[in-house]
């Protein structure tokens, strides 16, 4: 777990203290759709081209009685370079050559590096976007007035993209409009257009 999670979780327990949400006496039911969730995120992290992920169970998922439920999560990203590197672990010349690119990158170059990570983390949050879409709806015992959350950290402190450093993605959705999605009461792009999309700025 990273420092920002850790740092997250505290929060999150003061939100729920001043909230008065709970996530106590949850039954079987609620944390067997909860489960499932989590492996619905912890799987599309695994598929994804564009994040990396430390392990199959990366998913955490909690019912906070009169909030909703919330999921978070941490992923990298799938960088050429340092896929390079790994790949060339036997090779430990080449490997210091590798190393003294990333430590000599210039300017220009670190700005082209943020602007692809930038591109990596859109298509990371498009794709645990239209997981929430496609499968929130299957939370069927929140209420009405109750929200799915996905919080989503870096391993590290934050992810260096474009313009300016992240702590964190948070993308929130209404119950009622992931079922109102399931069920074809509204269309994808009404979905879309009703999330709640932070990105937190380091």
């Amino acid at each position: 777990m990273s420092r920002m999670m850790r740092r997250f979780l505290p929060a999150a327990a003061a939100f729920v203290f001043a909230t008065g949400v709970s996530g106590a006496g949850v039954d079987g039911r609620i944390e067997k759709r909860m489960s499932m969730v989590e492996k619905i995120f912890d799987t599309t992290l695994i598929d994804s081209r564009f994040a990396l992920v430390s392990s199959g169970e990366n998913t955490r998922g909690v019912y906070l009685e009169g909030y909703g439920a919330l999921f978070t999560l941490e992923f990298s990203f799938v960088d050429d370079r340092r896929r390079k590197i790994l790949e060339n672990l036997d090779d430990l010349d080449d490997l210091a050559k590798k190393w003294r690119e990333l430590l000599e990158m210039d300017e220009k170059g670190r700005a082209a590096a943020g602007n692809r990570r930038r591109v990596l983390l859109e298509k990371v949050k498009e794709e645990l976007t239209e997981a929430l879409l496609d499968y929130g709806g299957t939370l069927t015992f929140l209420d009405e007035g109750e929200f799915v959350t996905v919080a989503a950290f870096p391993w590290g402190e934050s992810w260096d993209v474009t313009p300016e450093p992240l702590s964190h993605v948070v993308i929130r959705a209404k119950a009622s409009d992931l079922k109102d999605y399931a069920v074809g009461k509204i269309d994808h792009d009404t979905a879309l257009s009703r999330l709640d999309v932070e990105e937190g700025v380091q």
